[in-house]
């Protein structure tokens, strides 16, 4: 991807601050949050907020290793491209959820709207022996922070629309037609793996709740002073996971006729 100028100012914030040992931990988080956030564009804004209201969309999740999330609580979270540069992963020693990031967005925070993605999160759960968190972010992120919305995996081979402002947002519930069949309520995305990437660091301010799984791991966070509750509906599959088995919504939508009829997007 090329880098935009946002991108690479907030790079060099960033390494400058984590390379900075006369930094307090409170000044450092100061420094990071305020040169590392894109704004959504205010013509953006009240059309995102109108659909947000329609669906009673009211969080978006992110599940991430345990050990990270007192790091988050702290300092915000920073998409993987900048957690891999040596000073910021000495300071935060990250741990990621996956070797790669087959959609080649690392540049991007990847969030769900209302459901954490079950299919990648189970995977996760079985492949890496460690302890999760899903954190719940205020759904202000996407009408303050500019984003992308993709409708399924952005990792998904094929042409995967990726698409920034509202309109990217209502593709995340296409097909009335599967969420009737499928009684889907107005806040649950169509696709179970539709995906919201955010290019900027999400401040602390907009998390709501922390959620896991066991209440020996609400003790260790309370020893690292982070607040969590145990929720297992966040850890289990969404309700419809029998008809996702194998699926995903390009197997239903075409999306490069829908697209022909817009103007100004682009595919991922």
């Amino acid at each position: 991807m090329k880098r935009l100028p946002f991108h690479r100012i907030m790079k060099k914030v960033l390494l400058e601050a984590f390379s900075n040992k006369s930094l307090h931990p409170d000044q450092l988080a100061q420094k990071i949050l305020q040169s590392s956030r894109r704004p959504c564009g205010k013509e953006e804004r009240p059309h995102l907020k109108h659909l947000i209201q329609q669906r009673e969309i009211s969080s978006l999740l992110h599940f991430t290793a345990l050990d990270n999330v007192p790091s988050i609580c702290h300092f915000g979270l920073i998409p993987r491209d900048l957690l891999k540069e040596e000073p910021i992963m000495m300071y935060l020693n990250a741990q990621f959820s996956d070797d790669f990031r087959y959609e080649n967005k690392e540049e991007c925070n990847c969030l769900s709207v209302s459901f954490p993605n079950y299919k990648m999160f189970y995977r996760k759960q079985q492949d890496y022996n460690r302890r999760w968190a899903v954190i719940e972010f205020d759904v202000d992120v996407i009408t303050e922070l500019w984003a992308e919305f993709c409708p399924t995996n952005a990792a998904n081979r094929g042409r995967v629309p990726i698409y920034s402002g509202v309109r990217g947002l209502k593709w995340q519930f296409l097909s009335d037609d599967i969420r009737a069949e499928l009684e889907l309520p107005d806040e649950l995305t169509t696709d179970p793996q539709a995906e919201v990437l955010c290019d900027s660091v999400i401040d602390p301010r907009y998390i709501r709740s922390v959620n896991v799984r066991y209440n020996e791991d609400v003790d260790w966070l309370a020893n690292h002073h982070v607040h969590a509750t145990v929720n297992e509906h966040f850890f289990r599959a969404r309700y419809d996971f029998n008809f996702w088995k194998g699926r995903s919504i390009k197997d239903f939508i075409n999306f490069e006729h829908l697209d022909s009829t817009g103007s100004g997007e682009h595919y991922g």
